[in-house]
C-alpha cells in the first residue's frame, strides 16, 4: 500500500508551531500587567509604536499591528530576493546538461521555506524588542536560498 503525501508531511510542523504558540500565550498570560508592560515599554521604546494599551488582547493587536508596519517596508526586499534566488536557480539548473531531478536540493529548499515562514511569523509575533536591520537581513538570505534551492532541485524539462 502507497503512503499519501500531504498533509503528514506538514503534521509535526504545525503541531510543534501550535504548541510554541500556546506555551508563548501562556507565558506572556502568566506575566501579569505590569511585567507585560514593562515588555511592551522596551519594544515601544525601541519600535516606537505610541502609547501601550492595558488590556490584552489590544496589546497583542498593537504589538502585531506595529510589527507589520515595519514588515511592510519589507516586503520589496521579500520579492527581490525569492526572484534573484529563483532566477540563479533556474539558470544554474539549466547550465548543467545532465541535471535531473536533484530530491535533496527541492527538499532543503522545502524545509527552509517552511523556516523562512516561521521566522517571519515568530518576528511579527515575539514579545520582545528585536533589530529589524538584522531580522530584514536574516530573512532575506534564508528566503533567497530557499528559493535558489527550490529552482535548482526541479525536474529538468526537456
Amino acid at each position: 500500500m502507497e503512503k499519501k503525501k500531504g498533509i503528514e508531511d506538514v503534521s509535526p510542523v504545525l503541531v510543534l508551531l501550535a504548541v510554541g504558540l500556546g506555551g508563548l500565550g501562556y507565558w506572556w498570560w502568566r506575566l501579569g500587567d505590569t511585567g507585560r508592560l514593562e515588555w511592551l515599554a522596551g519594544i515601544r521604546h525601541d519600535g516606537g509604536y505610541g502609547p501601550v494599551p492595558l488590556e490584552i488582547l489590544a496589546q497583542l493587536e498593537w504589538l502585531v499591528m506595529g510589527r507589520l508596519a515595519d514588515m511592510e517596508g519589507m516586503a520589496m526586499l521579500f520579492l527581490l530576493a525569492g526572484s534573484i534566488g529563483i532566477m540563479e536557480g533556474n539558470a544554474r539548473r539549466q547550465s548543467v546538461t545532465l541535471s535531473g531531478f536533484g530530491l535533496r536540493l527541492l527538499r532543503a529548499g522545502r524545509v527552509l521555506g517552511l523556516l523562512w515562514l516561521v521566522c517571519l511569523v515568530a518576528s511579527i509575533i515575539a514579545p520582545v524588542p528585536l533589530p529589524y536591520e538584522q531580522v530584514a537581513g536574516a530573512l532575506t538570505i534564508l528566503l533567497g536560498i530557499a528559493a535558489f534551492m527550490l529552482a535548482r532541485g526541479l525536474r529538468r524539462v526537456q
